[in-house]
């Protein structure tokens, strides 16, 4: 969300913005937007410091 709002867009952007589309309905409230932003940024930071010592790898061809 932080790189959206640098451009001008709020999380109360999303709202009308599918309406824009054909057959398209009122999109998230921006209080979703931002819980999915959140949970996003969570899982994002846990995936990137995950332990990956136990994990087996694919030997590269020859």
């Amino acid at each position: 969300m932080p790189l959206l709002c640098q451009h001008g867009l709020s999380s109360g952007d999303f709202v009308p913005a599918p309406a824009q589309f054909p057959g398209g309905t009122a999109g998230p409230s921006a209080a979703t937007v931002t819980r999915l932003t959140k949970q996003w940024s969570d899982d994002h930071a846990a995936f990137q410091v995950r332990d990956l010592t136990d994990e087996s790898w694919a030997e590269p061809v020859a």
